[in-house]
């Protein structure tokens, strides 16, 4: 007795066209690779989130030890330089006199500023590394000017380097606020630096007035 064919999957069968296959493994293909696709985004999201909360991470490590090392420069220029403000011609000479142990604070200064470019530049702007690049030269030059009087001491009314020296602490004062101003709005340093900066300027003010 021959088997009795389903009239129903015979017809369904007889109607499926070989576009319907095609257009079946298109679908499947694009499904596959859209999600794909989607897993690749999802993968490069998540990454770029952590990469962000890391680089975040690191940023603050960086602004804390930039931020030290600033604070240890202004600790010199605050102990060595902002004095010499408020100081007479004849204290100013007493100074450049015995000054060998300054000279080499100025130097260290120089130096620090080196080092921190090579380590932190990365998150330093280019113009801004550039001013605290000149800011360590002219401390370094400052050291040179220091020796260079104190070598002639004997003749330094006659120098002209010496009419120009309370030109110099101002401009190297100064420059060293600029800098922190620019540091501060780039968010590489906190207010709370300027404002013991500033705290410390008037405590010397106060000190040589009483």
């Amino acid at each position: 007795m021959a088997p009795e064919l389903n009239v129903t999957t015979v017809t369904l069968v007889s109607t499926l066209s070989p576009d319907f296959f095609t257009d079946l493994w298109k679908d499947i293909i694009v499904g596959a690779v859209f999600l794909i696709l989607g897993a690749v985004a999802t993968y490069y999201i998540v990454e770029n989130a952590v990469e962000k909360r890391r680089l975040g991470r690191v940023r603050g490590i960086a602004r804390f030890a930039i931020e030290s090392r600033l604070w240890h420069i202004e600790s010199v220029l605050i102990l060595d330089l902002y004095p010499l403000l408020l100081k007479t011609p004849r204290r100013l000479k007493e100074f450049v006199k015995g000054s060998v142990a300054q000279q080499d604070r100025f130097v260290w200064i120089f130096e620090q500023i080196e080092k921190l470019i090579d380590i932190y530049g990365d998150f330093i702007p280019e113009d801004l590394q550039r001013e605290l690049i000149e800011f360590g030269q002219h401390a370094g030059e400052f050291a040179d000017l220091l020796a260079h009087l104190a070598v002639n001491y004997v003749v330094i009314d006659e120098l002209e380097e010496w009419k120009q020296f309370p030109s110099n602490c101002k401009n190297l004062v100064h420059e060293f606020e600029a800098l922190l101003e620019r540091l501060a709005r780039e968010g590489l340093v906190s207010e709370d630096l300027k404002q013991r900066l500033r705290f410390a300027k008037n405590q010397i003010q106060r000190r040589v007035a009483a």
